[in-house]
C-alpha cells in the first residue's frame, strides 16, 4: 500500500484535470495503483481514465466522482460512499465493493466481473450493459429485476434465492456463458407468448393474481411484473369485492 501525502494528492488530481481538459496533451494521467486512499474526501473530483488499480478507498468519500473508463480492477472500495458517481465504462473486475453505497450511480457498460458487491446498495443504479458475471450480489439492497433485465450478462453470478428465480424466469439468457450468450439469447427466454399475455390482460384485472399464476404456470412475480409492465390495474368492482369479503370477517 502506498502512503501519499494531502499535498502529492492535490498535485496528482491537479494534474489529471489538466490531462482531461487538454485531450491528454498536457498534465498527466493519475497513477494511483495500490495507493492508500482510505477515508479520503474525494467528492466530486474528476479521475476519469484513472489508474486505480488495487487502490484502498474503502471508507472514502466519492459521492458525484466522475471516474468513467477508470481502471480499478481488484480496488478495495468497502463501505465507500459511491451514489450518483459516473462509472460507465470503468473497469472493476474483481473489486471489493461491499456494502458500498451506490444509489443512483451511473453504471452502464461497467465491467464488474467477479466483484464482491455483498449488502452494497443499488437503488436506482443504471445497469445497462454491465457485465456482472462472476459477480456476488448476494444481499444486495434496492436492486430489482427490471434493472437486471438491462445488463449484459449475469454468468456465474450469484444473487439472493427470490430474485435469482424472478430473472431466471424472465431472462434465463443472462445466466448463460459469456461465449454463448449471442447464441442462445434467443432460445433460452421463457417468452410470454401472445396467448399469455392476451389471457393476462383478459383476467389479471378480476381474477385473484396467485390464482391467475397458477393457472398460467407462471411465478407470482412473473405475473405482478407483467401486469405492471402492461399497466394492468384491478377493477374497482374485484377490489371491493375483496374489501365485503374481508368485511365479513
Amino acid at each position: 500500500m502506498n502512503k501519499i501525502s494531502a499535498s502529492a494528492r492535490r498535485k496528482i488530481l491537479k494534474d489529471h484535470k489538466e490531462w482531461i481538459s487538454t485531450d491528454k496533451e498536457e498534465g498527466g494521467r493519475a497513477h494511483l495503483n495500490d495507493a492508500d486512499l482510505n477515508k479520503a474526501d474525494l467528492n466530486s473530483v474528476n479521475l476519469g481514465g484513472a489508474d486505480l488499480r488495487r487502490a484502498h478507498l474503502s471508507d472514502a468519500d466519492l459521492w458525484f466522482a466522475d471516474l468513467r473508463r477508470a481502471d480499478l480492477r481488484c480496488a478495495h472500495l468497502k463501505k465507500a460512499d459511491m451514489s450518483d458517481a459516473k462509472l460507465s465504462c470503468a473497469n472493476l473486475s474483481g473489486a471489493d465493493l461491499r456494502d458500498v453505497n451506490l444509489g443512483n450511480s451511473d453504471l452502464r457498460h461497467a465491467n464488474l466481473r467477479k466483484s464482491n458487491l455483498r449488502k452494497t446498495n443499488l437503488r436506482d443504479a443504471d445497469l445497462r450493459g454491465a457485465d456482472l458475471s462472476g459477480a456476488d450480489l448476494e444481499g444486495v439492497s434496492d436492486l430489482n429485476i427490471e434493472q437486471l433485465s438491462k445488463v449484459n450478462t449475469l454468468s456465474k453470478a450469484k444473487l439472493d434465492t427470490e430474485l435469482m428465480k424472478q430473472v431466471k424466469e424472465e431472462y434465463s439468457h443472462l445466466f448463460a456463458s459469456c461465449s454463448a450468450v449471442t447464441k442462445t439469447a434467443k432460445t433460452a427466454v421463457k417468452l410470454w407468448t401472445k396467448a399469455e399475455l392476451s389471457t393476462l390482460k383478459k383476467e389479471y384485472p378480476k381474477t385473484d393474481t396467485q390464482k391467475l399464476a397458477k393457472k398460467m404456470k407462471r411465478t407470482l412475480e412473473a405475473v405482478r411484473f407483467q401486469a405492471k409492465k402492461h399497466g394492468l390495474k384491478k377493477t374497482k368492482s374485484y377490489m371491493q369485492s375483496l374489501y365485503d369479503h374481508y368485511a365479513d370477517k
